[in-house]
């Protein structure tokens, strides 16, 4: 799983859920020097049980900051 997202430095270390049916990731949200300061990484791996169609949902579990994170994009290789 790839994520492009920015996060100012206040606002670092959110902890997020990407969940895709019953198949969950969890990952802490780092800065990348500031809110339109986009950087792309992995995230880590998540398995999708059967093909066909699916609801993919990112949730924010913390915020310490003023906010959680500016998502542009989630990528399933």
């Amino acid at each position: 799983v790839e994520a492009s997202y920015a996060c100012e430095p206040g606002s670092g270390g959110s902890d997020c859920a990407l969940l895709i049916g019953q198949s969950e990731l969890r990952v802490t949200v780092e800065p990348t020097g500031g809110w339109n300061d986009f950087q792309t990484v992995t995230v880590g791996q998540i398995t999708v049980d059967k093909a066909g169609d699916h609801t993919v949902v990112v949730k924010a579990l913390s915020k310490p900051g003023s906010g959680v994170a500016n998502l542009r994009s989630i990528v399933l290789r």
